[in-house]
């Protein structure tokens, strides 16, 4: 079309100049097939442009990624998500040839970066790994999106429970001894947490053994785990990956987990479940998010890759050291393990008579 449009004005020229010496009425009847040729060039201007415009997001989708991709996370480097985020990003470089981002974006229990998601746009260009469940009106103050209509999940990364853990130097070496401790003390213990959910459940911890803490919130989980090394707080909560080096070299103890099976690399840390605790058994799971309305065709090629990457030794290694499993799934069945997720977080949050943030 727009090869035939190129072509017109020459013809056209032609043609003028060849009416110079014609009569009045054959000038006439060149001036209104001028026009009417006129009008059609345009439709086909109009057509052509359409045709374009309507065209290029099927054709976008067909060849992501074919700009740089932003992963964005909520939380701070060096935590537990961080190191997930770019363990993906490094395989969906080599994967896709493209440069995946990771952009950290803590503060404010992670709504920075899902406000940023919720306004970026929907093209492929970005999407995030953001603990959804915990990102609702009913967790979170003065947020201006809406958790159940702008999101969709694209693909699962993980399952895995929680651990509590405390400083080495802590005078409680069991949950037992922690309950105790705390009864006899109340409100003399911080107990730090980097993420809402960690938050919720701690609460519930608390509330479940009858005792008072001080909730010291931090931007992530990196700045949590170095405050109970350095003894600013003395219990936190947080994935078992995170907490094995510091473990190891004597600096925590981790006293139970929400598992509902003993951890291969920690086989004396009981569950919560194992020690009378049925109701702290919890899973929590792992999935890149997009805004909705991202293409379909880049949803599956994420999900495809994700599938790839979950059989690597690294990402089976890590989820050995975390007792997690592999999270797949479709869009319909990730978005209804959120929402049971998302109700189990809820019930969680009022019964610890939990605040919004």
């Amino acid at each position: 079309i727009m090869a035939g449009l190129s072509a017109w004005p020459v013809g056209l020229s032609t043609q003028k100049n060849n009416m110079s010496h014609a009569s009045a009425e054959s000038r006439a009847c060149f001036i209104k097939e001028e026009y009417a040729m006129t009008r059609f060039t345009f439709r086909l201007f109009f057509i052509a442009v359409s045709l374009s415009v309507f065209a290029s997001p099927a054709a976008h989708a067909q060849n992501w990624p074919d700009k740089p991709v932003r992963l964005i996370i909520g939380y701070t480097p060096g935590g537990t998500v961080d190191g997930w985020t770019r363990m993906a990003a490094r395989r969906f470089e080599e994967r896709f040839k493209q440069p995946f981002v990771v952009e950290n974006k803590p503060g404010a229990n992670a709504t920075l970066a899902t406000t940023a998601l919720a306004q970026g746009p929907a093209d492929g260009t970005q999407f995030s790994f953001i603990a959804m469940s915990t990102q609702g009106r009913n967790f979170q103050k003065n947020v201006t999106y809406d958790t159940m209509k702008d999101f969709e999940p694209l693909a699962g990364i993980y399952a895995a429970p929680y651990a509590f853990a405390a400083n080495a130097q802590a005078p409680f070496k069991t949950v037992k001894e922690f309950v105790d401790f705390a009864r006899a003390n109340p409100g003399k213990i911080n107990f730090g947490t980097g993420v809402t959910t960690f938050q919720i459940i701690g609460t519930l911890m608390t509330k479940i053994w009858d005792v008072k803490t001080e909730m010291i919130p931090y931007k992530g989980q990196a700045p949590t785990l170095t405050a109970l090394v350095a003894g600013e707080v003395q219990v936190i909560l947080d994935q078992p990956a995170v907490l094995v080096p510091m473990t190891q070299a004597g600096k925590i103890r981790v006293l139970g987990t929400t598992a509902d099976r003993r951890m291969p690399h920690a086989p004396d840390v009981p569950t919560f479940a194992e020690l009378g605790y049925p109701n702290l058994t919890f899973t929590g799971s792992s999935m890149f998010w997009a805004k909705k309305g991202f293409p379909k065709e880049a949803q599956e090629k994420i999900a495809a890759a994700m599938l790839d990457n979950q059989k690597q030794p690294e990402f089976i290694e890590r989820m050995r050291i975390e007792a997690a499993v592999p999270l797949a799934g479709t869009p319909a069945e990730l978005w209804d393990k959120f929402l049971k997720e998302y109700a189990f977080m809820d019930s969680a949050a009022k019964a610890a008579d939990f605040q919004p943030l």
